[in-house]
Order: C-alpha cells, then sequence, then structure tokens
C-alpha cells in the first residue's frame, strides 16, 4: 500500500511496500557442464520504499529482502538483503546526487556469469558510494564530475579463489549542445583496482589496477528510440608488471 502525507517543512513524504511469492524449476542450477542437477526452488520477496521530496530536496530509502529455498539443494538456500538510500538536491544551475548502497548475498547470486565460481555458495557482502555534481553554465555547456568507489568482501572464503577487492573511479565530463539532437563531449576517467589480500597468494600475480582513458565524442538522437554515438581516445591499464593500451 501507499501512504502519503504533508510534512510541516514543505516537503511530501510517500511510504509504499511490496510483496512477490514465486517459484521455479532450474536442471542446472550451478551451470556445471555435463551435469544434471534438478531442484525446485520458491522465493519471497519484501520491499519497502520511503520518499521525501521538497521543492529542491530529495531523499528515498529503500530496504528489501529476497529468501529463495530449494527442495533438493538446500545447501544453496540463501536470503539476500539490500538497502539504498540516496540523496538529491536540485538547483537552477547545479545538481547534486548522493547514492549509497549495501548488499549481503551469496556467490550464487553474484558471481554466476561473471567469474563462473559459483561451485561454493559462500556469502558476499558489498557497499559502494557514488557522488555526482553537475553545473550549468549556459544553455549549451554543462559539466559533471562523478565519484565511484566500492568495497566487496567475501566471507568464509577459505580454499576457494575468491578475493576481497575495492575499485573507486573519478569521472570528468564536459558537453556542448549543439542542438536539440546533438551532443559534443569530452570525458576523462582515472580508476584504481586494490586486491588486499593478494599479498597471501603465492602465485605472485598483480591483481591490483590503475586504469586512464580520455575521450572526444559526439551523439546525435535520431528519434526517440534511435541515437548515434562515437568517441576517440586514449586509454590505458596499469600494473607493477605491465601497461596496456
Amino acid at each position: 500500500g501507499v501512504q502519503t502525507c504533508a510534512l510541516p517543512i514543505s516537503g511530501e513524504l510517500t511510504v509504499a511496500a511490496s510483496g512477490q511469492v514465486g517459484g521455479g524449476f532450474n536442471d542446472n542450477l550451478l551451470l556445471t557442464p555435463n551435469t544434471v542437477d534438478n531442484t525446485w526452488n520458491a522465493l519471497v520477496d519484501f520491499g519497502l520504499h520511503t520518499k521525501y521530496k521538497a521543492e529542491t530536496f530529495s531523499a528515498t530509502f529503500d530496504p528489501r529482502v529476497t529468501l529463495s529455498r530449494y527442495k533438493v539443494r538446500n545447501d544453496l538456500n540463501h536470503t539476500d538483503k539490500f538497502l539504498k538510500f540516496e540523496l538529491t538536491n536540485t538547483h537552477e544551475l547545479s545538481d547534486q546526487t548522493l547514492t549509497l548502497t549495501a548488499t549481503e548475498d551469496t556467490t550464487l547470486m553474484s558471481e554466476l556469469g561473471l567469474t563462473g565460481l559459483t561451485s561454493a555458495n559462500k556469502k558476499h557482502r558489498t557497499g559502494s558510494a557514488n557522488y555526482e555534481i553537475k553545473k550549468y553554465f549556459s544553455e549549451h555547456i554543462e559539466t559533471s564530475v562523478q565519484l565511484y568507489g566500492t568495497d566487496n568482501r567475501y566471507l568464509d572464503a577459505a580454499r576457494t579463489q575468491l578475493l576481497n577487492y575495492q575499485y573507486g573511479q573519478a569521472t570528468l565530463v564536459t558537453n556542448y549542445r549543439y542542438d536539440y539532437r546533438t551532443r559534443l563531449f569530452v570525458q576523462g576517467t582515472a580508476g584504481k583496482y586494490l586486491v588486499p589480500d593478494q599479498i597471501n597468494l603465492r602465485s605472485g600475480i598483480d591483481y591490483n589496477k590503475k586504469n586512464f582513458s580520455a575521450l572526444l565524442g559526439i551523439n546525435r538522437q535520431l528519434n526517440e528510440k534511435w541515437s548515434l554515438s562515437a568517441s576517440v581516445g586514449p586509454s590505458q591499464i596499469r600494473t607493477s608488471q605491465s601497461i596496456d593500451r
């Protein structure tokens, strides 16, 4: 249901709850080659959306919990928790957005299709922060700065290939709107990928990386559904052992 009320400080508070119950069948849940692993599952999902909105300011808070249970493979049962908090501040010549997220799930959900490490159903926690500010200098020129960081941790990951890692990135973009369909842009990005636990590995591989890129591009909106974009520029990935361009 949805509940709305007016606050004394000229804002509006909205609270909405949502729920879902479902189930399914999967004959190879872990995507293992040449394996038949039939199992039925049941899913229950519950979420709450809270939003406060004023004239130039808004805040949202979204917690959600998903329970997945399997009939045959009880070892794959998991309860996933999601949390998102967002603040926005909008003015005539600038916009600011801060987004914080936290997730507790398992490798069955977070790594499936990404690393292929699905043989172990280990608990995974991640947190992220994203801050973006846009500045409008004129009707045609705008600049945005984005700062992003994430921290990923695996609990009880001994004797697996899962490693905790962090990633941070800063992006600067300047747009020039030639007309209502055409946009020219310049973009610079710098990022850093860190694996703190790699000092315990015997392989000697350095997983830490730095990435840099600079782009000059154009975007053309052809119609409501289609757009065309092209860009050119150098990019670089650095490790202690090599530089890839």
